[in-house]
């Protein structure tokens, strides 16, 4: 079945909240500052920023909405709640700001898909409230091997030491870490931790695109440590989906296959859906790996998995990212063949679906 059969009204508010999400977000942040008593209770954000994160709100739910997952948009309320509070601003903001875009969309929605909108706008805004408050959990403070080495790291790329993080990797390779390993438990939790710490306000943009570029020198310096086992005639396709800017985690997959054998054809960040799939086609791909970034990179991973389907290329199609980890079954509502959670789940479910 299609994804146009299995949730055609989905697909069509979804359309309509991409194509009306900046005006709605715009009416609705004009009907808050008529209700607020002074223009502080908005601060740190102006005008302009919080009707962009309204925005992004309708963004999110338009995903939810098209899969009909209520779960997605539970997240993204849950992750901007953190954001706001480790900025020192109360739920009352959010509160008001979650009031006037559903006030917004009650005037706006046709009368005949409120009910669906407004249902999975509630819900999940109530699963939200029920949890009194909301933790994102830092990668480098758990408990897994070499995780000294994954902190020593993110130390480096904070002081800006690039040079002694990479002598770090290439220490740790030198000492008999398997490559793989280092990819999963030092760079991988870094690459988290600097999310985290960007979205808490705890660092800025510069030090997580340090970090990043950082991250890609280790990848390609622990290429020369691996020990690639010979060709097993497969070939993978690995690539960011269209509006995903992130490919590290996409090269960290690709790494991993090529260590065990495949073939693989890396294609980078924000490769648009049809490009996938002509890819796919010509370059004979028996696994095509897609990478979402954050859940508003859902919708992409199924028109690219659609693209893929009606391209005659017979690759089988891998999905992870974000809301992929989060959700482990999300992989079905985007018509994919599996999910994975990390590199070495990807690796895993790749050679399970071509077995």
């Amino acid at each position: 079945m299609s994804l146009d059969d299995k949730n055609k009204s989905g697909r069509m508010i979804a359309a309509w909240l991409d194509s009306s999400s900046r005006a709605l977000a715009a009416r609705a942040m004009s009907r808050l500052s008529t209700q607020l008593d002074s223009p502080d209770e908005i601060s740190p954000y102006n005008f302009s920023e919080i009707t962009f994160e309204a925005d992004q709100r309708l963004r999110c739910l338009a995903e939810a909405v098209f899969v009909a997952r209520p779960e997605l948009f539970i997240m993204d309320l849950e992750w901007i709640r953190a954001a706001m509070n480790a900025r020192g601003i109360g739920p009352a903001l959010l509160t008001k700001m979650l009031a006037a875009l559903r006030a917004e969309l009650m005037d706006s929605l046709p009368p005949e898909r409120r009910g669906e909108v407004l249902g999975l706008f509630d819900y999940a805004h109530a699963e939200m409230l029920k949890k009194p408050t909301f933790e994102i959990e830092s990668a480098i403070e758990k408990n897994t091997p070499h995780i000294a080495a994954a902190r020593e790291f993110l130390l480096h790329v904070l002081e800006g030491n690039q040079r002694a993080a990479l002598d770090l990797v290439d220490r740790t390779a030198a000492d008999g870490v398997p490559v793989p390993e280092i990819h999963r438990q030092v760079l991988a939790p870094v690459l988290q931790e600097l999310g985290r710490m960007w979205l808490l306000g705890e660092s800025g943009i510069a030090e997580e695109h340090v970090g990043s570029r950082t991250v890609e020198e280790a990848l390609v310096r622990l290429r020369r440590h691996a020990s690639p086992r010979p060709s097993n005639g497969k070939t993978a396709l690995v690539a960011s989906v269209e509006g995903n800017l992130h490919d590290i985690g996409a090269r960290m997959v690709g790494d991993q296959l090529e260590f065990r054998g495949w073939r693989v054809i890396f294609l980078g960040q924000s490769v648009p859906a049809p490009d996938i799939a002509m890819a796919a086609v010509v370059y004979k791909a028996d696994v095509v790996a897609l990478s979402a970034g954050t859940i508003q990179h859902v919708r992409p991973v199924a028109r690219a998995v659609e693209h893929i389907r009606t391209s005659g290329s017979h690759a089988k199609v891998l999905v992870g990212g974000g809301p992929f980890a989060a959700l482990r079954d999300l992989y079905e509502d985007v018509g994919a063949d599996a999910g994975a959670v990390d590199a070495l789940g990807a690796l895993q479910a790749a050679e399970a679906i071509t077995a």
